[in-house]
């Protein structure tokens, strides 16, 4: 499967992608794979963060989620490449809706009481991700 930025439904493409897999895993695994995937569309912290600390099963669902949004927390100038890169990305985009789209995804981040589900990325990534997005946010603020 290939990323293609103008559609909705990666990661639900990702189901066909599962099929030829089957061989390697079992179905359940397969079935595993494809709801983490599933997860990373909607990143919906707050639906997953209790069930991350009730149960352990959760738990690579965390880590995953987690990685996902590890950029997030990266230096300034790594952030700053990446934020470009999601821009080149939705070049098809003009820039003022980029700019209002943009700042509702990241306005939406912050409103989470926290960014990452695992105490080993909160510890290490939490403070630096809000204050790349909330630069971020007023960057495009002034543009």
């Amino acid at each position: 499967m290939i990323y293609e930025p103008t559609r909705s439904d990666n990661e639900l493409k990702c189901r066909i992608c599962s099929r030829v897999i089957n061989w390697l895993f079992k179905w359940e695994q397969c079935q595993h794979i494809y709801t983490l995937i599933m997860m990373t569309a909607s990143h919906q912290i707050d639906k997953w963060s209790n069930k991350v600390k009730e149960r352990e099963e959760y738990s690579d669902a965390a880590y995953l989620l987690d990685m996902d949004l590890s950029i997030l927390g990266s230096s300034w100038s790594v952030y700053e490449h990446y934020s470009h890169a999601v821009r080149q990305e939705y070049a098809h985009v003009s820039d003022d809706d980029y700019r209002v789209g943009r700042m509702a995804v990241l306005k939406e981040l912050l409103a989470h009481p926290t960014l990452y589900l695992t105490d080993y990325y909160y510890e290490r990534l939490e403070k630096q991700a809000r204050k790349n997005i909330e630069h971020e946010i007023t960057l495009l603020h002034a543009s």
